[in-house]
């Protein structure tokens, strides 16, 4: 035998190699292992869900089946007019079974075949006695802000409702209500039905009829939007929805508006009235006494539920002022003698002396020394000041101005008479 080319000979050393290669690493080649064969069979009462459940019917119902499975190659049937169809398919769908005549019952079965063995899945069908059907049932669930149940539902309905209805022993059912429908199924949801408009309500109802009769259920919707109301104050003649510090002795009103309620009352404040409208005024309230706040609320009630909106009014004193001085006397030298407190409008004292001044107030925010040379509060509310200049003329007046809530003032001050 003669090797004519080069490409031949290293196809056979590589091909020998491996066969060489594969023996010393002790493999084996092996074809794979068939598929398991399963088969499922399924049955469906009229349009409703597909299960694998034994079922029982009333006289007349109709029953599709259909079966499926895994590693088969064919798949054939048993049981009155069921059949897979011509190739015995491994899946599909039988509508035209014949069901069991009154009072009796059929099994159905499709066994599958395939290269690893065989399997089969089987469903009974039971028939009442004709007379003796058995009464539909139907339920109807909407759904509302993301709950499904059987209530009938008041509020707001800008996010929509939808409806659901499942039945059994039925053969078809209608819808009534603003675009719902139903396309005679047993079952299903409508999404995308009509809502009332606001103010109104629409009852939508589900009937159902069966070889056993008829069945409804229903559920009204009504399109109330959720209840709001504003409370608001007026204080020196500005309206406003903020709580509010007041001097006191001022007077603050009240009003209130309200939408989609039937209702309103006060329910917290002093000489507060509502007198049951939903919409009003209040001019005769009692304001909180000095250092004291109050709480008016107002709540109203309509079909989608409560709501309520408050206001706190605090009240503060005018504000206060005292001016003090002192005159502190040289008795020798570098000493000094302090003098008394006095809060009196004129002091007398000797050129030479030395003059201190304090300050004490009440509901106030800063205080400023508004004359007197020398004079200084640093905005403080409450201090003092010893390091007043000495003063150059005979009369000289220390004054200390004050401004507490709403810009209101303060003021005291003293003359000092030198002698």
């Amino acid at each position: 035998m003669y090797i004519r080319n080069i490409q031949t000979l290293v196809e056979i050393v590589f091909i020998s190699s491996f066969i060489v290669l594969i023996g010393l690493l002790g493999f084996t080649i092996q074809t794979a292992s068939a598929q398991t064969v399963t088969a499922t069979l399924e049955r469906q009462l009229g349009d409703g869900p597909w299960n694998t459940e034994n079922a029982l019917i009333n006289y007349g119902d109709q029953v599709k089946l259909r079966w499926s499975s895994t590693g088969a190659d064919s798949c054939e049937a048993t049981g009155s007019g069921f059949s897979t169809g011509s190739g015995n398919p491994t899946s599909g769908t039988d509508s035209s079974i014949n069901e069991p005549s009154s009072g009796n019952s059929i099994t159905y079965t499709v066994s599958c075949t395939g290269a690893g063995g065989v399997d089969s899945d089987s469903i009974t069908v039971n028939v009442t006695e004709k007379g003796g059907e058995i009464a539909p049932t139907v339920t109807l669930k909407r759904k509302y802000k993301g709950e499904w149940n059987s209530d009938d539902v008041v509020g707001d309905m800008g996010g929509g409702v939808a409806f659901r209805w499942e039945s059994t022993y039925a053969q078809y059912c209608n819808a009534t209500g603003f675009s719902f429908n139903t396309n005679q199924k047993t079952h299903g949801t409508d999404w995308f039905i009509t809502e009332p408009t606001i103010g109104n309500s629409e009852t939508y109802t589900v009937t159902c009829t069966g070889a056993g009769g008829v069945v409804s259920d229903s559920i009204t919707v009504t399109n109330q939007p959720t209840p709001t109301v504003t409370l608001e104050q007026k204080y020196k003649g500005v309206w406003s929805t903020e709580d509010v510090t007041i001097l006191v002795g001022d007077r603050v009103d009240l009003k209130w508006n309200s939408t989609y309620v039937d209702s309103c009352s006060a329910t917290s404040g002093s000489g507060f009235g509502t007198g049951d409208n939903t919409n009003g005024y209040d001019w005769f309230i009692d304001e909180p006494t000095e250092g004291n706040s109050e709480t008016f609320t107002v709540t109203c009630t309509g079909p989608s539920g409560t709501v309520s909106d408050s206001i706190t009014i605090t009240a503060v004193g005018l504000p206060t002022v005292t001016l003090e001085s002192r005159i502190n006397r040289e008795v020798g030298n570098m000493l000094w003698e302090e003098g008394t407190w006095s809060d009196s409008s004129t002091v007398d004292m000797r050129d030479g002396d030395d003059i201190d001044l304090r300050w004490n107030s009440t509901n106030t925010n800063i205080c400023q020394a508004t004359s007197g040379n020398g004079f200084s509060t640093g905005g403080e509310t409450s201090g003092h000041d010893y390091t007043i200049d000495n003063p150059n003329t005979k009369y000289n007046t220390y004054t200390v101005t004050c401004t507490g809530w709403g810009g209101s003032t303060a003021s005291d001050s003293v003359l000092i008479v030198v002698k």
